[in-house]
Formats: C-alpha cells, structure tokens, sequence
C-alpha cells in the first residue's frame, strides 16, 4: 500500500498569526496560503521567513531571515515577495532546438568528448558544476553570457563573505575557484566546437588564484622531528601506520598508494598504476618493498585514505587556527617531505616528477621522460634511506671546518 502524501500546511498568515505560532521541540513550516511559496519555519526558540522555489529539476530553499520585533513576519513577506520573483525570472524552460544544448547537456557532451578522464575526475565535475551552478543547469549554455558569470561570482562571493565575515578569503572560497575553473574549461571547449566567442570574463576582471601553497610542516624540518616520525610509526606498527611510512618512502598521493592491488606488481618491487597525470610506472625502495602484504588479495597496504589521519595525529597532536582545528602533520604532507628530501639531497627535478607523478613540461615531457628503471630505483632508494634515517645538514661553513678538522 502507498504510503499517502503529507499535506502542505498553510495559513492566512500576519503578524498576529506568526506571533501565536507554538514553538516545538521538532521543527515544522507553515505556508502562507496569500503568497506562494512563502512562509515560516519554527524551530525549538525562534521563527524563520523562508521561501521555496523550483529551479529547473530542484527546489530552491532560502532564509530570508528571522522573525523579531525590529523585523516582523508582513516586513520579511514584502522581501520574500521579491526574491521568489528574481528566481522566477532567472528560471528559463529548457530550449527545445536541436541547435541549443543546456548546460548539462554540454557537460555530458565534454565528458563523451574526452575520453582520457577519470572516473574520480567525471563525478569531480559533475559535482563540482551541479553545485555551484545548480540553477543554471537546465538552461540553455547561450545563457550564460559575461554580464551572467559576473553576477553569479560576485553573488556567491557575498554571500561567502556574509556567511563567513572572519577569515580572509572566506571559507569555500579556493573551492569556489575550482568550480570557476572547471565551468572554464567546459565553456571554452563548446564555443570552440560550435565555433562561437567565448563568454568567459576576461582574467583581469574574473582572477582565478590558485590557492597558497602549504609549506613543509615545522615538525618535519629538523632532523629530530623526522626521525620522531619513523621511530614512532615503527613504534606504532599497525596498519595503518605502515601505510604512513610508505606514503613517506614512496611520496605516493594518500589514494593512490592505499588502493595499490596485486594487478599493480609488474615485477617484484615495481609498480605501475593511473595516477591524476598520467600512467605511473615506478620502483620501490626496500623500505617500501617491506611494507606491502604482497599475499594479500585485496589492498596491498589494506587500509582507506580516510584512515591515515589518526596516527599523524597521536604523533604530532593538532594546533588552533583561525578556521578551526587542524592536525600538524597531514597525509599529504608525506607526500611534500618525501620530495623536500629529494631536493635536499639534489637529486634532479624531472627524476623526482617522474617518482611522484607530478606532470612533466617542455621538451622534458618528449626527452627526458622516458628514463631506465635502474635510474629512478637509484634516486628512490637514496631518498628513502635519508628518510629511514635522517641526518643534520651542515652548511658550507661547518662542513669547512669539518674538513679543515679531518
């Protein structure tokens, strides 16, 4: 038997109405029966203007803000009133020509049209861009002219701001540009193919940043703090702290080295896998070597991404920052010392792309990658070993002294 539909609840509401509201332990709505779409959500000690509108395939949801002396219910209705029309123009019907295609249609289209992306870089996209442009989804791509774009960005830039008037840039906002340079990409491949003018804003008045990039933490930039890291994850020796070392003895990203199979074993201690940039084929150093379960039929390292946090965070504990509590020592930041490591020791920068998968430029990518095995076994055992026992760096002047002394 079907379950039967709730009804909407509603009423004739004012000022009087909404005052005499019960407040309740669960959270309920009432509807305004005088303005669609507009009416008043009671919560466990406050009131709520809000509105519900559908926008293409979804429902739109807003707080237009709370009910209180200085902003009465028949004053939130009047601002209510206007928003649900803005909405309502910004809705536009899917075009029905063969010609035009809506913008989920032309994500699908760039998605068939390249082949080469991932699984994890498809659902990336997909999310990413049904996110940020949800109510833009259903309408056609022609829609979304410059003046379009820069309304949406300069809307969503406020409404981060206003959300969160603390931090500089505001929470969301690197991932916000994120989506800003996906949606770039798809724009810009479907003007070239209907061979139009692309609409994207020009870089002076929509700028792009690339977020900061995090620096080695201060805990692995000593001697004593690195070898505190492999003692104690040696000390620890569960599984998930041997992922931890491997992470550090190979620089793998945290999702590629724990979703490493017995399909990814070449030969004994070389490995070959899909990373984000390209087919990785890669040697492994003996520390490495001696930390996979090569009997195992399932994960070599038999652990989740979502699990290497913990034992970073025993080890090195968290620090306050002004966006909340973060752990000291991160996954990835094994990832940033393994090559810090390799530089430290000079090993060369397309050897040291070539172990961790960062994507190789220039003539470089044609010339030099394609290297003997043997070479990137050499560079990765060195790093590996200067990590399974950290030394001090001398300068240039103890190291005269030192050879002075000799």
């Amino acid at each position: 038997m079907e379950r039967a539909k709730r009804k909407r609840r509603g009423l004739r509401l004012d000022d009087r109405v909404v005052e005499g509201l019960p407040f309740k332990c669960v959270a309920y709505a009432v509807w305004d029966l005088c303005v669609e779409n507009c009416g008043v959500r009671v919560y466990f000690a406050r009131k709520t203007c809000v509105i519900s509108v559908r926008v293409g395939r979804k429902k739109i949801f807003e707080t237009i803000g709370p009910v209180s002396p200085d902003s009465p219910y028949e004053y939130l209705r009047e601002q209510a009133i206007k928003r649900i029309a803005q909405l309502k123009r910004e809705r536009l019907p899917r075009v029905a020509t063969s010609d035009e295609r809506t913008l989920r249609e032309t994500l699908e289209d760039y998605i068939a049209g390249h082949p080469e992306l991932s699984a994890r870089s498809i659902e990336h996209y997909r999310e990413c861009i049904g996110r940020g442009f949800g109510m833009q989804m259903d309408q056609s791509i022609q829609r979304l002219t410059q003046e379009e774009i820069l309304r949406i960005h300069n809307e969503r830039l406020e409404a981060m701001a206003k959300k969160d008037p603390v931090n500089r840039p505001p929470r969301g906002y690197y991932g916000w540009l994120g989506t800003l340079r996906t949606m770039r990409a798809v724009v810009s491949w479907h003007c070239a193919q209907k061979r139009r003018i692309n609409p994207w804003p020009d870089r002076r008045a929509l700028k792009i940043k690339a977020p900061p990039p995090r620096e080695l933490p201060v805990e692995l930039q000593s001697a004593d703090g690195r070898r505190k890291l492999v003692e104690s994850l040696k000390a620890i020796d569960s599984q998930t702290a041997r992922a931890c070392l491997f992470l550090a003895f190979t620089g793998f990203r945290r999702r590629e080295g724990t979703g490493l199979t017995k399909v990814n074993l070449l030969t004994e201690n070389v490995l070959e896998f899909r990373s984000k940039t390209r087919v990785l084929r890669v040697p492994l150093s003996r520390q490495a070597l001696a930390l996979l379960d090569r009997e195992s039929d399932g994960r070599l390292l038999g652990v989740t991404e979502h699990q290497l946090r913990q034992p970073l965070i025993r080890i090195f504990g968290e620090r306050q920052t002004s966006r909340g509590r973060r752990a000291c020592v991160t996954p990835h930041d094994l990832r940033r010392y393994f090559k810090s490591v390799g530089t430290e020791l000079g090993v060369d920068p397309v050897v040291m792309n070539l172990l961790v998968g960062h994507a190789i430029r220039g003539v470089d990518r044609s010339y030099i990658a394609k290297l003997r095995i043997d070479v990137l076994r050499r560079a990765a055992q060195r790093i590996a070993d200067e990590i399974d026992n950290p030394t001090e760096m001398m300068d240039e002047d103890t190291l005269l002294v030192a050879r002075v002394a000799a």
